[in-house]
């Protein structure tokens, strides 16, 4: 949704002029950036221990584990220690209380693993630019291995009618890597005055 990249000087910065985006979405995204030109600090998600929704948890800075079972596929997320349950080959349930991460089924189709999730409360960002949703939020994912064998794609589409014109299709790739997978503690309020983070709180040492 955003147009510009972070820096040091510029910070998060979203498009709050997309056609996409409905009138009180755009002002959301509009009041964020008006507050960065103003230097007013603004956490993310992941700086605040808050759980983060779907599709904004793609955009963790960190390794993840896909762990397949018949019954329940589990999504690990090594920053702040975060777990995705996807109930396999189900329907989502009519009356299903909403939630950071919404309710997940999932299929398989041949080698690619299909989420389907709905059931969000509204209360995460889209995205780093912090693009709102309402709780009519739908975000189908395809994850898939690709061709090289050592990255993992995930395409997957955003449709909500409450903040957007029209549905929407983005992707994020994860990369095999040598880095071992630790655990990294969120530490509740772990900033000074000026915004800068605190050193968390890791543990190192194996549990077996």
């Amino acid at each position: 949704m955003g147009t510009q990249l972070r820096t040091e000087e510029i910070g998060w910065r979203g498009d709050y002029n997309s056609p996409i985006l409905l009138p009180w979405a755009s002002e959301v995204i509009r009041r964020r950036v008006e507050n960065d030109i103003n230097g007013v600090f603004q956490a993310e998600p992941k700086e605040t221990c808050s759980p983060m929704g779907v599709p904004h948890i793609m955009q963790l800075n960190g390794l993840i584990q896909v762990l397949p079972a018949p019954e329940v596929t589990v999504i690990l997320y090594m920053w702040g220690m975060r777990a995705r349950l996807i109930y396999m080959n189900q329907e989502h349930p009519a009356d299903s209380t909403p939630s950071y991460h919404g309710h997940s089924v999932g299929h398989w189709d041949g080698d690619v693993l299909i989420i389907d999730t709905v059931g969000f409360n509204g209360k995460t960002p889209i995205d780093v630019y912090s693009t709102p949703h309402t709780e009519e939020l739908h975000v189908v994912e395809r994850y898939a291995i690709a061709e090289d064998g050592q990255t993992l794609r995930v395409d997957f589409t955003v449709e909500d009618s409450g903040a957007f014109t029209t549905p929407w299709s983005a992707y994020a790739d994860y990369t095999v890597t040598g880095l071992p997978y630790e655990e990294i503690v969120c530490a509740e309020n772990n900033r000074f005055p000026d915004g800068t983070t605190v050193p968390g709180p890791i543990d190192y040492t194996p549990d077996f």
